[in-house]
């Protein structure tokens, strides 16, 4: 048995059996579970269709009694023991191998959201049915849990906050199925996308995988599938464990392993057909697991968009570019006003630039949040947001105690301890000038003001 069709009918009928064959085989002491799948032997897919029944612990015939054993067959259809795997969610804290900024949205990439702690990955596009609104998937555990709610934020390729900006914001949580682990975000009426996974390159340049997708359909055991997760990239495996809310994935060679943290959300595509079959939400070290996507479908009202064969679509990355910067209101005014002019334009490459690596050392790097609290910059930060809203407001010459040039003073030198090359290559060429800015504008239109003033100096 060797084709896709024929895989698929005997997956169907054997499905259809299901119920009456696991009724009968869960009254066994020991038996957690029954499934639709393939034979395992010594560590090793055999391509023979049978009922999966998983027990806590297997055990050689001789020590069980007679009613605790499973029939080698049942109607018709063969049996293999296997012991019951313990999946775990696969959500990353950061520590994933694509940070990229994809441009436009792309399945396989990087995601996380403004509540739920962690982040995930973006599975693909689908299209709501019954309003047609377009939207990304991922898992209930990526976008929600815990803690989340619909109308969060979802970033990509994460969600970060500071007082005057949502970094990467690129859609808003619209529906969830905590049973299903699954969920979608509506995307931001201004961010582009295509229909497609990432692809991805050998190490010689030549492409391995384009990433195309045909559509959705029910998973088939012995159906060779891949997956694009923002952690483990590129990785292809087979389908051997199919059950209501639940298939079992496991890797082919060259692969160790199917998943690793970070990967939750990513999708299973069948090689044979292109189409998305599984949503993958969790892991245990070499198998994957996920929902079947016929169930996701009909539970969040979706449906896959498919790639268009007539169209080349080209995904940029953004790892140090000069796409503007995301700036939510009342900021976004003044960032429009800045793209009007070179200065303003450059200023805003500085802080797309730099942005992610000092949120990161506010966050995260001890000697610098110690720095940015004891100069007062929480508090210089808050003031420059009132003043954007009220134009009359002056900023404090002293903040937290602490003269605003002195505070530049501390901050830039704390900066030059502890910044990458590329953060200290703009120091040098901006901190003069810029700290100047900082420490002399008293309202934020002084602060453009002499910022265009500065850079006119310049050049």
């Amino acid at each position: 048995m060797t084709s896709y069709e024929e895989k698929k009918a005997e997956t169907e009928r054997l499905k259809a059996l299901l119920p009456a064959v696991r009724e009968e085989l869960m009254r066994i002491p020991g038996v957690s579970r029954v499934a639709v799948g393939a034979r395992e032997r010594a560590g090793e897919i055999v391509e023979e269709f049978v009922f999966r029944v998983h027990v806590d612990e297997k055990l050689p015939e001789s020590e069980l009694p007679p009613d605790q054993l499973v029939p080698r067959e049942i109607a018709g259809v063969p049996t293999d023991v296997v012991v019951k795997r313990l999946p775990v969610n696969e959500i990353g804290f950061n520590d994933e191998n694509d940070h990229t900024d994809y441009s436009p949205e792309v399945g396989g990439s990087r995601i996380g959201a403004e509540v739920a702690g962690g982040t995930g990955t973006l599975g693909c596009f689908c299209r709501r049915t019954d309003d047609d609104r377009v939207v990304l998937l991922s898992n209930w555990h990526v976008l929600i849990d815990p803690g989340g709610d619909i109308g969060d934020g979802v970033g990509q390729p994460r969600w970060r906050e500071s007082c005057c900006c949502a970094c990467g914001k690129i859609g808003e949580v619209l529906d969830y199925d905590e049973d299903l682990d699954c969920a979608i975000a509506e995307l931001d009426s201004d961010i582009a996308y295509a229909p497609k996974i990432r692809r991805i390159l050998r190490a010689d340049g030549a492409t391995e995988l384009e990433g195309r997708i045909e559509g959705s359909a029910a998973p088939v055991v012995l159906d060779e599938v891949w997956k694009v997760g923002a952690r483990t990239g590129l990785t292809r495996g087979m389908i051997t464990d199919v059950d209501p809310g639940r298939v079992e994935i496991s890797p082919l060679d060259p692969f160790p392993r199917m998943s690793n943290k970070g990967d939750s959300g990513s999708v299973y595509v069948s090689l044979a057909t292109g189409m998305v079959c599984v949503l993958h939400n969790k892991g245990n070290g070499k198998e994957g697991f996920g929902i079947p996507f016929d169930e996701v479908m009909l539970q969040l009202h979706i449906d896959v968009i498919p790639t268009d064969p007539d169209s080349a679509y080209t995904v940029l990355d953004w790892i140090d570019s000069d796409r503007p910067v995301p700036i939510s209101t009342p900021y976004a005014d003044v960032a429009e006003r800045l793209r009007l002019t070179p200065g303003g334009r450059e200023l805003l490459r500085l802080v797309a630039r730099q942005r992610d690596e000092c949120l990161e050392l506010v966050e995260n790097h001890r000697r610098f949040t110690i720095a940015w609290h004891r100069s007062g910059g929480p508090a210089y930060l808050a003031a420059l947001a009132r003043s954007v809203r009220d134009p009359d407001f002056q900023i404090p010459r002293r903040l937290a105690g602490v003269d605003r040039a002195e505070a530049v003073r501390r901050l830039t030198s704390a900066l030059r301890a502890v910044g990458s090359p590329e953060l200290l290559a703009d120091l040098d060429l901006f901190a003069s000038s810029l700290g100047q800015v900082l420490a002399e504008a008293d309202t934020a239109e002084q602060l453009l003001e002499k910022w265009e003033e500065a850079r006119q100096l310049v050049g």
